[in-house]
């Protein structure tokens, strides 16, 4: 059930023929993450990797089984959506995130995720907090494909 100060019922029919699957926040009355289904495809919810809570580090997550009959063929996903706040410390996701991605190796299942992680990959050489992120995805077996900032302001500019 939604919080009301959420309007996630709003989604659960914006989109026919597709489950909602969310993740919202007890720190914030804003923000959280969501995935769309088909229902075409068989989708149960997978609280298993769902990240513990931290006080450092303010995420939303919400991950999903997705099972794809097509023909003779089964396709099997985990799927999820994360997204981790700005002011979020990325070692402490890192660490978090390394349990969650060594239980999905060991399912042997192929993983998707998507989301706003909030860190410049493009600093990977220079901030060893974002150089262990990456290290950790490419030892899973996980390649980052958005290296570059997606929003610039006048803040993010002032830092470089």
């Amino acid at each position: 059930m939604c919080k009301p100060t959420f309007n996630c019922d709003f989604f659960h029919n914006l989109f026919k023929d597709y489950t909602f699957y969310y993740g919202i926040t007890s720190a914030s009355k804003v923000g959280g993450v969501s995935i769309f289904v088909n229902n075409t495809c068989e989708c149960n919810k997978n609280d298993e990797y769902n990240m513990m809570k931290n006080n450092d580090v303010t995420a939303e997550n919400v991950w999903a089984q997705i099972t794809k009959q097509i023909k003779i063929v089964t396709l099997k996903y985990t799927a999820n959506s994360i997204n981790i706040h700005p002011n979020a410390t990325i070692d402490l996701f890192t660490d978090m995130l390394e349990c969650e991605l060594r239980n999905i190796r060991q399912s042997n299942i192929a993983c998707i995720i998507a989301g706003d992680i909030n860190t410049d990959l493009s600093k990977c050489n220079e901030h060893l907090c974002t150089t262990d992120y990456v290290n950790t995805l490419i030892a899973s077996n996980f390649l980052p494909v958005i290296v570059m900032p997606t929003r610039i302001t006048h803040i993010t500019l002032l830092k470089r």
